[in-house]
């Protein structure tokens, strides 16, 4: 792997450990002002957020819809101008827990993401395990 492949890999685990420990400074540093983060319609926290802010909306959105017990970062792969982050969510649901299956690119430029585009496997799952 390339060295600016494995920099933007540090760089996508940065800003996800910042967000999940609400450590908003470092992601504001990483997140860039014009990032577009869009959330696909068939989700319960569906919409287009922007920025820090809205990062911080989308995760709170997130939060009203989805209960999360668990995530696993699995290995990441790298282009160069972008990282596709492979997650999984898991939720309980009926009495068992449930895995939601997310595949996140985050695209740079300059050291800072400015575009983050999650894909959920099963956006039908993600609906049945919301809160409404």
């Amino acid at each position: 792997m390339s060295e600016q492949g494995q920099n933007l890999m540090a760089i996508a685990q940065r800003l996800y450990d910042a967000a999940l420990t609400g450590d908003w400074k470092t992601a504001g540093e990483i997140i860039a002002p014009e990032c577009v983060i869009v959330e696909a319609t068939a989700l319960p926290f569906a919409g287009t957020y922007q920025g820090l802010e809205g990062l911080k909306a989308l995760f709170v959105k997130f939060a009203q819809s989805i209960t999360a017990k668990g995530l696993k970062f699995l290995p990441m792969l790298t282009g160069p101008d972008l990282v596709c982050a492979q997650l999984e969510i898991i939720v309980e649901h009926g009495g068992r827990d449930v895995t939601l299956k997310v595949v996140e690119i985050l695209r740079f430029k300059n050291g800072r993401v400015v575009e983050l585009t999650p894909y959920y496997f099963d956006s039908a799952l993600v609906n049945a395990v919301s809160k409404k």
